[in-house]
């Protein structure tokens, strides 16, 4: 192993300092289509970087990345044995780093595991920097086993394993205890835990029970987040009843005055119902008397919303027929557009552009619009892994397809908008979007080698839709990625 890498590193300073500069400078686009041996090096070194292979390997992975450097750099200048040279040698590394990154996954296979939990529980948005510390000294260790050094890796393995661990369990904590911490420690200091014993018990009883679920088994985050809310609530509700009893003493109220207090409060609450509570009966009818009222509002709410959803989908049929009728005349433009006189040369290299754009593309993968001067690739088949905004490897060669067509246009502005279906909370729909658009970006930045300065992404989770989101193709054609490319307008 140490041979290989140091055959490697002597090609990349033969490839570094081999051939002159060419007489003619390639663009990205022309150094791609006359070397594809660059792409297939692209779509390695970003594989292996889906994969980690930059932690579990990197001597191997940071010389396959110089050599795609030297190569790119080679390709533009037309040196054509150079870039035979360093392609070979990268995708040579990038395969050696694969197998020793699966040989450190496989020496350090109790970490990866712990690792993996720490990233699915949140440490990297609520400890970035201690995760990025672990990641490091993760990379330092699999780096002994890539130089042959396996012994010395194990001897660190316990150590890392534990790390992750703790920051696992310290991410679980502060998501889901934190706040119900809190909650009790107001309580306490609010005097419930004298004035409302039972109730501040029961709150104290909850958050043991949460923290011990965590502890014991962090597998079972759900029903520690259900203890943890119930802390809260009952920590909550133990305080307000002692600022009432506060309250009480204060007024000195004596028992009646307490009756009396909670049947003015029963009447003020129930002002709206229009009903009129004289309590000269036994409390228990007036209670029944109220919850009839009540389910008759709920009855009658009930049936103004199946009258509302009647409305939608009539508006959702409405709207359908309107989509139909609207492509029909597109078509009909179209077809009377081309029945008119020739278009001139601009014209025609838009519409050539715009039309090879849309053949790329299946219709599983994507819709293409024009705007203009503008194209709008809304992307379907871009896939993530539930929650996450990792790009599918699956994926890269669709994602290959939007480099190919950003780069059909002169350097335009590439604009990109994550949208997820109405599935789960609206905030973490906005994050979960932008988290994806983002990822995109930087695909087309880091393989595509578009400027990143030219690209925008925003998310805009489920504020607009496409379909309904009550089926599932509904939802399927709202999660989508819209990549916009925005040219100078036609002069």
């Amino acid at each position: 192993m140490k041979a290989i890498h140091k055959v490697i590193l002597a090609a990349i300073l033969g490839a570094t300092a081999a051939g002159c500069a060419g007489t003619k400078q390639l663009t990205q686009q022309e150094m791609l289509q006359q070397y594809p041996a660059i792409t297939r090096l692209e779509q390695a070194v970003a594989t292996a970087r889906q994969n980690n292979v930059d932690i579990y390997a990197p001597d191997g992975f940071a010389a396959a990345e110089q050599q795609l450097k030297t190569a790119a750099a080679a390709g533009k200048r037309s040196q054509k044995p150079a870039v035979g040279k360093a392609t070979s040698i990268g995708l040579a590394a990038i395969d050696q780093a694969n197998r020793d990154a699966d040989n450190s996954r496989d020496i350090l296979s109790e970490v990866v595991q712990a690792r993996g939990k720490a990233i699915d529980a949140g440490a990297r948005d609520l400890f970035p920097k201690d995760t990025a510390e672990l990641d490091n000294k993760l990379s330092e260790t699999a780096n002994l086993i890539e130089r042959s050094k396996v012994e010395k890796a194990k001897q660190i393995r316990p150590e890392l394993r534990q790390a992750y661990s703790d920051l696992e369990l310290r991410t679980l904590k502060q998501g889901t205890v934190q706040r119900a911490e809190l909650a009790v420690l107001h309580a306490r200091k609010n005097d419930a835990h004298k004035l409302a014993p039972k109730t501040f018990n029961a709150a104290q009883e909850s958050l043991t029970l949460a923290t011990s679920l965590l502890e014991a088994n962090r597998t079972d985050r759900d029903k520690a987040e259900t203890a943890a809310q119930r802390a809260v609530v009952l920590a909550d509700r133990s305080s307000n009843i002692a600022e009432l009893i506060k309250d009480f003493d204060r007024r000195d109220f004596e028992s009646e005055d307490i009756v009396l207090w909670y049947q003015e409060q029963l009447a003020a609450s129930t002002a709206p119902l229009d009903r009129k509570l004289q309590f000269n009966e036994p409390n228990k009818v007036t209670i029944q008397g109220l919850k009839k009222d009540i389910n008759a509002l709920i009855d009658d709410r009930r049936q103004l919303a199946s009258a509302t959803q009647r409305l939608a989908d009539a508006d959702v049929a409405t709207a359908a027929l309107n989509t139909k009728h609207a492509e029909e005349i597109a078509m009909l433009k179209q077809e009377a557009a081309g029945e008119q006189a020739q278009l001139t040369a601009s014209q025609q290299d838009r519409e050539r552009k715009f039309s090879s754009i849309q053949q790329m593309y299946s219709a599983d993968e994507a819709d293409v619009f024009r705007q203009k001067d503008n194209v709008v690739i809304s992307v379907r088949g871009v896939k993530f892994p539930t929650g996450s905004s990792e790009i599918e490897p699956h994926s890269f060669a669709l994602m290959n397809k939007i480099i190919k067509s950003i780069q059909t246009f002169d350097n335009p502005v590439v604009q990109i908008v994550g949208h997820t279906d109405a599935t789960g909370g609206a905030e973490a729909n906005r994050k979960l979007s932008a988290q994806r658009a983002d990822s995109v970006a930087r695909f087309l930045s880091d393989v595509g080698g578009y400027p990143a300065d030219r690209i925008k992404a925003e998310g805009m989770g489920s504020d607009k839709p496409i379909a309904s989101d009550a089926t599932p193709e509904g939802r399927a054609q709202n999660r989508r990625i819209d990549v916009m490319i925005i040219n100078k307008p036609a002069q």
